[in-house]
């Protein structure tokens, strides 16, 4: 096909990239012919100077018309961006992510430093491991965390390693410092937290089987925020429920109930329930 430019989300243009349409399309879980039938429509469709959200959006109408728990799927990154706008919603996912991998976890926590008192949105420690995180939500997905962010979470952790986190770790265990994202990272932030041994996990950082992107995928732990059968409202109210993964709405179908959701509705949402929460897990 011609060469389209189209508009990144910084405004930069690039490229129109078929493979990586592709890819996205196959990873969501979509057949081969049903890719296919993606990247036609989409070709037909765009026109010079696009930006990648309008892609994205005609993309997905397409796919929800064939598949809506792989519609779904497709759409994790935005639906995390939907844990808003507190942001305590993503702590909360953050710290059953955690949890799936063996920690036990506290969140939201305020704790003495040995200069000053720190406020600490995620702890999280097994027999080998003690955490510390920083969670930083952005609405806007295509944000990414500068150098300032980590500076500032290394600051509070040296602050906080002297006093062992206010006495929570466990002596034994070497503290790590983590900053957790539902975006991206600057390559500033990713020198500096290579340089003083911080930990990063975010959207497609690391660049391996641990990023954001992959955990949720092969956990197969997906937020309420990717159905399609419930609109924002509906989703926020299981939100301030502390309904937060898809699996715990599949657990308690009388919740939608509930938050008024009438017979009809219920039944499409525990269709998209099955689709998603039966779906394979991610294989890199």
């Amino acid at each position: 096909m011609r060469q389209i430019l189209i508009t990144k989300a910084d405004g930069v243009m690039e490229p129109f990239d078929v493979a990586k349409l592709e890819s996205s399309l196959l990873r969501s879980g979509a057949t081969t012919d049903q890719a296919d039938q993606v990247v036609r429509k989409i070709i037909h469709k765009i026109k010079p100077g696009d930006s990648t959200s309008h892609i994205y959006r005609e993309a997905f109408n397409i796919l929800k018309k064939l598949e809506t728990g792989i519609a779904a799927r497709y759409s994790l990154r935005r639906s995390l961006a939907g844990l808003g706008p507190s942001g305590f919603p993503f702590e909360i996912f953050i710290s059953k992510l955690f949890q799936s991998m063996g920690f036990k976890t506290k969140v939201g926590l305020h704790l003495p430093g040995k200069c000053i008192d720190h406020e600490v949105d995620l702890i999280a420690w097994n027999s080998d491991s003690f955490i510390m995180g920083e969670v930083k939500f952005h609405n806007n997905f295509e944000l990414k965390n500068d150098s300032k962010t980590i500076m500032y979470v290394h600051s509070r952790y040296e602050d906080l390693k002297r006093s062992r986190f206010g006495k929570l770790q466990d002596s034994n265990l070497d503290p790590q410092g983590w900053l957790i994202t539902n975006t991206k990272f600057t390559e500033t932030t990713i020198a500096y937290a290579n340089c003083y041994n911080l930990k990063l996990l975010g959207w497609n950082y690391p660049y391996n089987d641990y990023n954001l992107q992959n955990l949720i995928e092969s956990k197969g732990l997906e937020p309420v925020t990717i159905l399609t059968t419930l609109s924002v409202e509906q989703k926020k109210l299981l939100l301030d429920k502390k309904i937060v993964m898809c699996n715990d709405l599949n657990n308690n179908h009388q919740i939608l109930t509930e938050i008024g959701l009438g017979r009809k509705q219920i039944k499409q949402v525990i269709i998209e329930l099955n689709k998603i929460c039966n779906c394979l897990p991610f294989k890199s």
